[in-house]
């Protein structure tokens, strides 16, 4: 199998993490010797011995035709937050579960997401951890100046950006949140809104940061998690199962989702007693090997030559 084809439901240029994926698994295969090709959106029709579709629900039509175009290949279908989280994934009649029955396998990105998946796809679907790679010498180095807290990426709804503003109006004046990217809701003049920036000056801000915070309601894996793990910030996340899959069942950087009074304990502990932040990072140092590049190489490598021929 060495010509595959990549498919995203959405333009590469729109930093929709399935575009992110799309575009950083293309590096890892074409590195490890496969002659890769992307398609975006809908589907036109190029032949590959192996289609990579990310999205089952939202990738369907283009996952049906490339199965009726290439009866003798493969697919495999990485499942994200959207279907993992969506009904869809449990109804037999749904455009999802046809594509996840049409899949040679099955790829999600961590353990929590495995127990989500139907029964009767378990057996076809591994666990596969996005990896990351920081620019060279990024590391966690806190600054000095104050307690700052985090928030990284677009606030949809889902994101719940109303409980880490309600959080801002009841926490210490001295931790101050600061959130970069896009949020459409309003709340407390407490929260520091810097907008978008680059991908790379927002890994500059999480380095500098004391904590990274993560509201969700709902989450597939989020990649500023990923990248907090990597270089060492801390992380306060409710406990779902998308965060509970990226920082494991034991972290105690964890609270109950959507409660407000655990949010400001957890925040105020993180900021004030020095053993717990020890804890928190090295309850992440053991995690890291988990998000490298070489573990997420292998695991395509191990997961492409198990193809049945």
């Amino acid at each position: 199998m060495s010509n595959l084809l990549i498919h995203s439901p959405y333009a590469d240029h729109t930093g929709q993490g399935n575009s992110v994926t799309a575009v950083r698994l293309g590096k890892i295969l074409s590195g490890s010797g496969y002659h890769v090709t992307h398609s975006e959106l809908d589907y036109s029709g190029e032949p590959a011995e192996v289609m990579v579709a990310l999205n089952a629900r939202k990738s369907a039509n283009a996952i049906a035709r490339f199965c009726e175009l290439n009866p003798g290949s493969k697919l495999i279908i990485i499942l994200t937050g959207t279907d993992i989280n969506h009904p869809d994934s449990s109804d037999e009649e749904s455009a999802a579960w046809a594509s996840m029955m049409l899949a040679e396998r099955i790829v999600v990105l961590h353990e929590a997401s495995l127990k989500q998946v139907p029964e009767i796809f378990r057996g076809k679907t591994c666990v596969i951890h996005p990896s990351v790679t920081l620019p060279e010498g990024l590391l966690h180095t806190p600054s000095k100046d104050g307690f700052k807290i985090i928030m990284a990426g677009n606030m949809r709804q889902e994101k719940n950006p109303e409980l880490a503003h309600a959080a801002a109006e009841k926490i210490s004046p001295v931790l101050e949140i600061h959130h970069y990217g896009e949020c459409t809701s309003t709340g407390s003049e407490n929260v520091i809104e810097h907008g978008i920036f680059s991908h790379d000056t927002m890994l500059d801000a999480m380095s500098s940061a004391s904590v990274l915070l993560n509201t969700s309601f709902q989450e597939g894996g989020a990649n500023a998690i990923c990248e907090a793990v990597t270089m060492g910030l801390p992380v306060s996340a409710s406990a779902i199962p998308g965060n509970i899959g990226m920082l494991g069942e034991d972290y105690v950087g964890l609270f109950p989702s959507n409660d407000l009074d655990a949010l400001v304990n957890m925040l105020e502990k993180t900021a004030n007693d020095p053993d717990f932040y020890a804890l928190l990072k090295k309850q992440l140092a053991a995690r890291a090997p988990l998000f490298t590049y070489a573990q997420e190489s292998e695991s395509w490598q191990d997961l492409l030559n198990g193809l049945s021929n």
